[in-house]
């Protein structure tokens, strides 16, 4: 049985990793960020529910329209792509994204206003949108069809998981560690 599991593992770690990610940075934004800007920007009324309205707005703007509107023009991109130029474009964006990510919580911690944690986490969900449409091409490139179902429904739990660490795991670690340092360990994963 483990051997099964092993083996099955195996076809899907980095896909795992890439949707954990996008699970954990998604909640990160949506839960830990908002829950900072309310606990401590709030206190100063520099951070109102009007403003919280405003700022979920723009942090979903990439995922729900931007997402909608290129990923078909990805596919088209990629039915015309040799197969041996797709999985290195694919892998190349993945990288580019990673590291605009990882740049945009960086400069989260070097914000002073909520205006630029605003700007940030939307450069941070644009770039988590890129990610997740070269995830998905590099999926159905590299994986055959047998494996596409099990990996579309796996892949949405790995990625809850790292949402609900994302989400009321980090919330509770900001008391442990702080919020700037909280931030840098997300930045390394």
């Amino acid at each position: 049985m483990w051997k099964n599991a092993k083996r099955w593992w195996g076809d899907y770690d980095i896909f795992y990793l890439q949707y954990f990610v996008q699970g954990l940075l998604g909640a990160f934004l949506l839960t830990t960020q908002l829950y900072y800007l309310f606990e401590v920007l709030g206190k100063g009324k520099e951070f109102s529910t009007s403003t919280a309205g405003m700022y979920l707005g723009l942090v979903w703007l990439p995922w729900a329209v931007f997402k909608l509107l290129i990923s078909p023009i990805f596919d088209k991109w990629a039915a015309r792509q040799a197969s041996s130029n797709l999985a290195v474009r694919c892998f190349y964006w993945i990288a580019v994204a990673t590291i605009v990510m990882a740049a945009g919580l960086v400069s989260i911690t070097q914000s002073d206003t909520v205006d630029a944690m605003m700007w940030s986490a939307f450069v941070i969900n644009f770039a988590r949108a890129i990610q997740d449409i070269a995830t998905d091409a590099l999926c159905v490139y590299l994986l055959p069809k047998a494996k596409r179902a099990a990996m579309q429904w796996s892949s949405s739990l790995v990625s809850d998981v790292g949402a609900v660490i994302g989400g009321a795991g980090f919330i509770a670690l900001i008391a442990v560690f702080g919020w700037v340092e909280l931030i840098l360990v997300l930045t390394l994963v």
